[in-house]
């Protein structure tokens, strides 16, 4: 069982909603949203243990 908050804990969520409306103005990519949730593991979270994922979709 993943933990949610550990993966996207509430200050992590904050920062992204801080961000969103720079990224809505300018019209650009969430570069840096997406590399923090790479850093927090999230992009992991349902790719199966024995490929080196979280093991979230079993």
């Amino acid at each position: 069982m993943i933990d949610a908050a550990a993966i996207l804990p509430d200050a992590l969520l904050e920062r992204f909603r801080e961000r969103a409306a720079r990224y809505d103005a300018e019209n650009s990519f969430f570069h840096e949203d997406l590399q923090e949730l790479k850093d927090a593991g999230y992009l992991r979270a349902f790719v199966p243990v024995e490929l080196g994922g979280l093991g979230g979709g079993q």
